[in-house]
């Protein structure tokens, strides 16, 4: 029988306070002022990722991890999310974010599935400032 990928149901905000085991990721070193160059520089290196074969981008490594392709559709939704925070935050006081399943947004659009494995780069890859448009900088 093959393993499948059994759905996250962690509590990700624990990343705040420690760095991650998996990526190494420490939020406590990020100046918060860099944090919109590193989405820009993190989009623009999920192009040449996608750049691979469309076999290899679909084919995942283990049944249970997630393909190039699965990960490049996170990533953008992540960013998609984040922007529609950023603006709720602007727009609002005391915003409440609605809670985000990434699994259930993932089995609800299977990139592995689509015809053209490279949709949108992950956001905001095409507009050095996502905000442009919003009469906000």
């Amino acid at each position: 029988m093959t393993a499948a990928i059994v759905p996250d149901d962690k509590d990700w905000t624990w990343v705040l306070e420690r760095p991650c085991s998996e990526c190494g990721f420490d939020a406590a070193t990020v100046d918060p002022r860099a944090v919109g160059s590193m989405i820009r520089t993190n989009a623009r290196a999920w192009v040449g990722v996608l750049d691979a074969a469309d076999a290899e981008l679909r084919q995942r490594p283990t049944p249970d991890r997630w393909s190039t392709l699965e990960y490049a559709a996170h990533v953008r939704d992540v960013h998609r999310l984040y922007l529609y925070r950023l603006l709720l935050m602007l727009d609002t006081d005391d915003p409440l974010f609605p809670n985000w399943d990434q699994e259930e947004t993932a089995v609800g659009a299977d990139v592995r599935d689509l015809p053209d494995p490279r949709p949108d780069p992950p956001s905001p890859g095409r507009d050095e400032n996502p905000l442009i448009g919003t009469g906000r900088r």
